[in-house]
């Protein structure tokens, strides 16, 4: 009985030694024959890239991965194929420093590695859960060498606080992906591991949010979808036009006069999809993404 009451106990101190994250939810996964997995990840002012057990996370690196579907958390990195700059930890619950800016610079916050056999794999949210100032820009992204981006590359935004058709369009739900849309991956003990990254306060990739409707009413591009020729009305101060491929590559660019009209032969480009972004004193101030047929 005496041991009973100080298991009880030991368990309580245990548990009533955890503190409660400022923010977090769940990040659902599934793959393509229904095997399902989960991370808890979230931010607090006292959260760190590396383990907090305070908020309850648990290094699971000696753990072997499950073999056919697992999906763990991990500092925010990217290793490559030929690296051995593999995350040095691993958990399923992840809260990160809260860190909220509307700067112009990039800013992730953790990594998820995925292995799976089969793809695609459907990861889903409750956007309702994003509700505060600091977490109306979260997005999803993938990518390549950080160095290799200017504005990184295919955000599927998680919420948005703002009810405008600026925004509207750009939140999700739910993000489908077959293997090579992971777009990055790194070996470990000679499996493929997929990874994507999660940025909680991501301004710099939807400056849109930030004009009024007199500027952008001051620039437009169009057809959309577009052959060769790309039209660029432009009464805004704008210095250059940027496009990039869904690979995260710079595939062409251009310097724009204020107040012009602009016409732009991209028949070299092959059909598909683009990342255009205008920008204005090394600031994107519209992103938006084009068809080529």
């Amino acid at each position: 009985m005496k041991q009973l009451l100080f298991t009880f106990i030991l368990l309580f101190v245990s548990w009533s030694s955890f503190s409660q994250e400022e923010f977090s939810f769940t990040l659902y996964f599934e793959d393509a024959v229904g095997n399902k997995d989960s991370l808890i990840l979230g931010y607090d002012e006292d959260g760190t890239q590396f383990l907090d057990e305070q908020f309850g996370e648990v290094d699971i690196s000696n753990e072997p991965w499950d073999s056919v579907f697992e999906v763990r958390a991990s500092e925010n990195i990217l290793p490559n194929p030929s690296s051995t700059n593999n995350p040095i930890y691993y958990s399923k619950k992840q809260i990160v420093e809260k860190i909220c800016t509307n700067s112009s610079a990039m800013h992730f916050d953790l990594l998820f590695n995925v292995y799976a056999i089969n793809f695609p794999i459907t990861i889903s949210w409750d956007g309702d859960v994003f509700s505060d100032s600091c977490n109306i820009a979260s997005a999803l992204h993938w990518g390549s060498v950080f160095s290799d981006w200017h504005w990184g590359c295919c955000p599927t935004f998680m919420s948005s606080m703002l009810e405008n058709e600026t925004t509207e369009e750009l939140v999700a739900s739910k993000l489908v992906l077959e293997k090579n849309d992971f777009g990055h991956y790194y070996m470990f003990n000679n499996d493929s591991i997929f990874t994507y990254r999660l940025s909680f306060s991501h301004y710099y990739e939807i400056p849109t949010l930030e004009l009024n409707d007199v500027q952008k009413s001051t620039v437009l591009i169009y057809p959309n979808p577009f052959h060769d020729m790309l039209f660029i009305e432009n009464n805004h101060e704008v210095s250059f036009l940027e496009v990039y491929n869904l690979a995260g590559m710079l595939v062409f660019s251009k310097n724009l006069e204020i107040s012009s009209f602009t016409k732009i032969n991209l028949h070299a480009l092959k059909s598909g999809v683009y990342f255009v972004s205008l920008i204005q004193n090394d600031t994107p101030i519209l992103n938006t993404k084009l068809v080529k047929y």
